[in-house]
């Protein structure tokens, strides 16, 4: 997928080309509105992503734990855009949400995964 192309899905989400429309491209971008208030997140993002790009996981993850806030990269290495089918992705999703929601005491590693 061409992401800067006029009819991409951002193109589409800020009413234009994103080279053409840069401040509303920067206004609808997650990174710049991350805060040391933000909730916990989980990314579990495959390399081969066809439709998002798996760096923009690798920098929002920076963004956020620069920023200060509990944020956990899974990589599925050779993954394309969800339906994975690993066991591991469906334990430590678990894990995050009983460590986030539940309060159990538990610790979530950043690691790659095979798919």
């Amino acid at each position: 997928m061409d992401h800067d192309a006029a009819d991409s899905p951002e193109s589409q989400l800020i009413g234009g080309a994103l080279q053409k429309n840069k401040e509303k491209a920067k206004l609808a971008s997650p990174i710049h509105y991350v805060s040391k208030d933000d909730v916990p997140f989980l990314h579990i993002h495959g390399t081969k992503d066809q439709l998002v790009p798996f760096n923009q996981s690798v920098i929002f993850n920076q963004k956020l734990l620069k920023t200060g806030c509990n944020s956990t990269l899974i990589t599925v290495q050779d993954g394309g855009h969800g339906g994975f089918k690993n066991d591991k992705i469906r334990t430590l999703s678990q894990k995050f949400f009983n460590k986030h929601l539940r309060g159990y005491q538990t610790k979530i590693h950043p690691l790659t995964i095979k798919e």
